[in-house]
């Protein structure tokens, strides 16, 4: 267990692909990220969209009600 432990330090910060530089905190690449951001709390502005669709959906039960009225109550699926 002590040979792995030293052996994965020893390993830890040689770059695995030699095309780039070496990354000595890959975990700074993950700040500011827009994963693990808690419900509510990102920094997009979704109001617009979810008003876009509300209204989307608005217009598609509207002529749900005006197809059902028309054939009567008998629905498309029945």
């Amino acid at each position: 267990m002590e040979q792995a432990a030293a052996e994965r330090q020893l390993f830890s910060g040689v770059a695995r692909d030699e095309s780039g530089p070496t990354l000595r905190l890959p975990e700074s690449f993950n700040f500011g990220s827009p994963y693990n951001v808690a419900a509510g709390q990102g920094s997009a502005d979704l109001s617009e969209l979810a008003k876009f669709y509300q209204q989307e959906s608005e217009v598609a039960e509207k002529e749900r009600i005006e197809r059902l009225k028309r054939n009567k109550g008998v629905s498309v699926y029945d």
